[in-house]
């Protein structure tokens, strides 16, 4: 969603992996 985005750009690599999969799912 628009939250995951948005933590992605802000935290690292690492964390947007791990956001990105937690996003994804939900997208």
């Amino acid at each position: 969603m628009v939250n995951g985005l948005r933590v992605l750009g802000v935290a690292g690599p690492k964390k947007a992996v791990k956001a990105s999969a937690s996003t994804g799912k939900s997208a």
